[in-house]
């Protein structure tokens, strides 16, 4: 739960719905969560969309491709 910051240790501030990364160096977001700035942010599904294998971001179902920020019928 520390880094090394200017030839000190830190404790490293893990924001609401993250965890500390396996290193312990760093943190990551929850499934279902995306890193934006110091925290972590619920992902927005569009339609016809799921969480992709990371948790971190969304892919479209089948039959769909994404467009944007959309998912489209192929």
């Amino acid at each position: 739960g520390f880094r090394l910051a200017d030839a000190e240790c830190v404790a490293v501030v893990v924001p609401a719905q993250a965890f500390l990364s396996q290193s312990g160096d760093n943190w990551e977001c929850g499934r279902g969560f995306a890193k934006e700035g110091a925290g972590c942010v619920a992902v927005q599904l569009p339609g016809n969309a799921h969480l992709d294998y990371s948790g971190n971001d969304w892919a479209c179902d089948d039959g769909f491709h994404k467009h944007r920020s959309v998912c489209r019928e192929d």
